[in-house]
């Protein structure tokens, strides 16, 4: 009776082990498939910081010119 409890305790024991690194894997899997497709990674980002730094450039120029025309406007 101690023997089949003890197998059967293995077995369970055993199959959740399997069970659990399985869904590890999967998560590991699919974690990199969405990392992947929106494009997380240290490259993707310094793009869209660079991208976000251009644009604020292109404000601040903007507005110069703007600040210079009222200027000329007032004068």
């Amino acid at each position: 009776m101690v023997d089949y409890l003890r197998r059967g305790l293995t077995y369970a024991t055993d199959k959740m082990g399997d069970a659990t690194l399985y869904v590890l894997d999967e998560m590991k899997f699919w974690g990199e498939v969405i990392t992947e497709f929106m494009e997380w990674d240290e490259s993707a980002s310094d793009k869209h910081l660079e991208e976000v730094r251009q644009r604020v450039r292109e404000q601040i120029d903007e507005s110069e010119e703007y600040q210079k025309e009222v200027e000329q406007i007032k004068a």
